[in-house]
């Protein structure tokens, strides 16, 4: 096995082209409940601050991104962005016996996140109901350093007009998310913010919706 920084690859084509095939094999095989994430994704992969994919010989095992592309504060990165593990090398049933984000891309991304000067870099998980999982992410990752769940659930969209000036967040329901984040440096001169609503607040509003969302999700 190996992970292999695409974007600073001298066979970066090569890998661009492998992202891109595999890509193309999603939309038309994968039933992944996030499948349409990565539909194209290659045409948009020079925008991460880096791209990684972990490889079996020349199989895809599994990649994903570091991310603001202007998307969330200049001091702050999103880790484990698109994300996506070839069906041939995921976990089965309750058991987990490789943890490909939490071994190999969180680190990375993590050394990546403090050479670019970010000061914090997040991870963010889709539902309330899924909580618990944000929960035993953040004990799994937290023995390598200091990990914080945000007791909120966080907005990890943004809404931009034609010029992309920034309008807003998005506040559609898949938006709010549980989010945990880690300081990069050991001194940082403002706090970590994204826009956030109360577990109270999302769940009068979204109550009824995060259920169909959990079904479609499963």
């Amino acid at each position: 096995m190996k992970i292999i920084n695409i974007l600073e690859s001298p066979d970066y084509p090569k890998h661009k082209e492998n992202l891109k095939n595999v890509c193309a094999w999603i939309e038309q095989n994968d039933n992944h409940r996030n499948a349409k994430n990565y539909y194209n994704l290659d045409q948009v992969v020079d925008k991460f601050d880096s791209f990684e994919i972990i490889y079996d010989d020349n199989n895809i095992v599994a990649f994903s991104g570091l991310w603001n592309n202007g998307h969330y504060p200049n001091n702050t990165v999103r880790c484990s962005t698109r994300t996506y593990y070839h069906p041939d090398y995921r976990n089965r049933g309750s058991k987990r016996n490789v943890r490909w984000s939490e071994d190999w891309f969180i680190p990375y991304e993590v050394d990546k996140a403090i050479q670019l000067g970010y000061d914090y870099a997040f991870i963010s998980i889709e539902l309330l109901m899924r909580r618990r999982s944000m929960q035993d992410l953040v004990n799994y990752i937290s023995e390598d350093r200091n990990w914080i769940l945000h007791d909120n659930m966080c907005n990890t969209c943004r809404q931009h007009n034609d010029t992309g000036k920034f309008i807003g967040v998005n506040k559609d329901s898949n938006c709010w998310q549980n989010v945990c984040y880690t300081p990069l440096k050991s001194v940082i001169d403002r706090e970590f913010e994204l826009p956030n609503i109360s577990i109270a607040e999302y769940n009068q509003v979204y109550a009824s919706t995060q259920k169909t969302r959990l079904q479609r999700l499963g």
